[in-house]
């Protein structure tokens, strides 16, 4: 039986949110001596929201080492039901990157950046609105697996 080696990183630790706007984690770097990397991406969210009530959770990408930022994957929405688990895998090394402009959180919801080719540099960021800032909690825990 072959021998498969795996990673893991807590991208961003389970915490509350408890206010609207924009909270920007810890950059992760990733080993860049693979080739080609399958990278799996959990997401797991409890929260207590009142109808409207929206977080928007992305994990982002350096291509020049924490400089600049862009959009790599970008979770399906979380609304207000009670716990949401979601998973994204995307094979990195494959593909052919592309000349565009650098995506700041305008990746589309529920949705993965196709014309990535590399990165090694990876941090989630967590976008809510319209929290009240009493009772709404957003509790937002994002590992990765690599192989």
């Amino acid at each position: 039986m072959a021998r498969v080696n795996k990673h893991f990183w807590v991208l961003r630790p389970s915490s509350a949110i408890v206010v609207n706007g924009t909270e920007v984690g810890n950059a992760a770097v990733l080993p860049d001596s693979w080739e080609s990397v399958l990278l799996t991406f959990s997401l797991k969210v409890s929260q207590t929201l009142h109808a409207g009530a929206t977080a928007d959770v992305y994990v982002r990408y350096s291509p020049d080492q924490g400089t600049t930022w862009d959009d790599l994957v970008h979770f399906a929405q979380v609304g207000n039901a009670a716990y949401t688990a979601q998973v994204v895998s995307m094979l990195l090394g494959s593909s052919i990157g592309v000349s565009r402009s650098v995506r700041d959180k305008t990746l589309p919801a529920g949705s993965v950046a196709l014309d990535v080719s590399w990165c090694d540099y990876l941090r989630v960021e967590v976008v809510t609105a319209n929290l009240n800032g009493t009772t709404d909690t957003v509790t937002v825990e994002v590992d990765v697996y690599a192989q």
